[in-house]
């Protein structure tokens, strides 16, 4: 059997530079209001070329972390999840919401069957990090901290994209690869909803009890793909309210 352990994950240059970026953002490297370097400065900062470094920057523009004014350069932003939540509502109807769970259910669920046939011990190892990752991203999430709001989403992502990464299928991660930014966005609407619910129900003194992510981790690692696609199947879908389940 093939030892996956020493897969290699290639990224784009593109967006190895945003990711680099956005994290220099929100760990004040680059203060809000901050005009950060320019173009040429960003390429030879990062060894890259200044169509990429171009690329990356409107993905941050896209995201609401910069602005770029004419004449004067670019600049970081003081985001604001809720007004980029409503500009990217205007993109998705609700046909496209559903196209997007359809999506993930036949994509992802076939990888969660493939990962509980392939996975090696130490993705499994790696797949807890990410898990535990994410619940602490929940636990302390602050509705007024974009960045928390931001860091819940990325650990959210690098779970479901880490199931994919396991299953060993070259098609099936590039499927998921392709639709990644959709899905981003649909996590990002998908999570303001609830937790907004969670802030509510821990208000009012109600219990907190989704803990989809473990179950279905506990599921792959025990091999019960039953079990698995119940929970990722509540977890996608929109309208259920997974504090409730």
């Amino acid at each position: 059997m093939q030892d996956k352990s020493k897969k290699i994950i290639r990224k784009s240059a593109v967006d190895l530079v945003y990711e680099q970026m956005k994290d220099m953002i929100k760990n004040t490297d680059w203060p809000v209001r901050d005009k950060i370097p320019s173009e040429s400065e960003l390429a030879e900062m990062f060894d890259v070329n200044r169509l990429t470094v171009r690329m990356a920057l409107q993905k941050l523009n896209t995201l609401g972390l910069v602005e770029t004014r004419a004449g004067e350069g670019t600049f970081v932003t003081a985001f604001n999840f809720s007004d980029y939540i409503k500009q990217a509502s205007e993109f998705y109807s609700e046909e496209m919401f559903q196209d997007i769970a359809d999506f993930r259910k036949a994509v992802e669920l076939a990888c969660c069957r493939l990962a509980m046939d392939r996975c090696t011990s130490e993705e499994l190892e790696e797949l807890k990090l990410r898990l535990d990752a994410h619940n602490k991203q929940t636990e302390s999430y602050n509705t007024v901290d974009p960045n928390a709001f931001l860091a819940l989403v990325d650990a959210d992502l690098a779970f479901h994209e880490f199931i994919c990464e396991m299953s060993g299928n070259s098609l099936l991660i590039l499927a998921f690869q392709m639709a990644r930014e959709a899905i981003y966005r649909y996590l990002i609407m998908i999570a303001e909803k609830r937790m907004t619910v969670r802030h509510e129900r821990l208000a009012s003194n109600k219990p907190v009890q989704s803990k989809l992510h473990t179950v279905i981790y506990d599921a792959i690692a025990r091999k019960d793909f039953a079990t698995c696609e119940k929970a990722y199947k509540d977890m996608i879908d929109p309208q259920v309210n997974i504090f409730e389940l």
